[in-house]
């Protein structure tokens, strides 16, 4: 017969920081992306793809419904402040994770391949199709720019993974301290979903 024993948050606390502990000793790159706040570390990576870490980003869709409104263009609207991080540290064949809000629930709807980033209004046809061209409801969210990501998979068909993203930044690395904490809480394996779907 099994005893379970509860855990503590002197026992959780003491895990996340020996995670960190190996993360920083593992890469030896271990700053800041500089001009955005602390967690948002570079250097880190799960999957190599041609040679070149990649990394895992996750970013919120609200209810998730203009997501799914807008996915036959392969594109997510962004506002300027993420555009800021995704221009500075997002790379061509990084994954992004596609999260909706607390309220709605906070499960992962999907996970893609990000492939550039496009200025709303640049003459590009993609780039001057509109809120309305893209279904999406008014949500008082302004968006200047687009996600272009390819390779998309709809994990929310297959199985009920929930996050608990806190705080006002809506996109994150994985491996950013605050991030991977929560990933350890909530026992979520980015790179272990992302090899099962891909």
């Amino acid at each position: 017969m099994s005893t379970k024993t509860k855990t503590t948050t002197k026992e959780i606390h003491d895990k996340v920081d020996l995670l960190c502990t190996s993360l920083r000793k593992q890469y030896h790159n271990d700053g800041y992306v500089e001009g955005y706040g602390e967690g948002y570390q570079e250097g880190v990576n799960e999957v190599v793809e041609g040679g070149r870490a990649v990394k895992h980003w996750i970013t919120r869709v609200n209810d998730g419904e203009n997501f799914w409104n807008s996915d036959k263009y392969s594109v997510w609207g962004i506002s300027d402040t993420v555009h800021r991080i995704v221009e500075n540290s997002v790379q061509s064949g990084d994954i992004i994770w596609f999260v909706k809000n607390k309220p709605s629930g906070g499960n992962i709807v999907a996970f893609a391949t990000f492939q550039k980033e496009i200025h709303r209004g640049d003459g590009s046809k993609i780039g001057e199709l509109t809120n309305a061209d893209f279904k999406w409801e008014e949500t008082g969210w302004i968006s200047n720019y687009l996600l272009k990501y390819k390779s998309r998979v709809n994990v929310e068909i297959e199985e009920m993974i929930r996050l608990d993203m806190m705080g006002a930044s809506c996109i994150r690395q994985s491996t950013a301290e605050r991030t991977a904490s929560m990933l350890l809480r909530m026992n979520v394996d980015l790179d272990e979903i992302y090899q099962k779907y891909a």
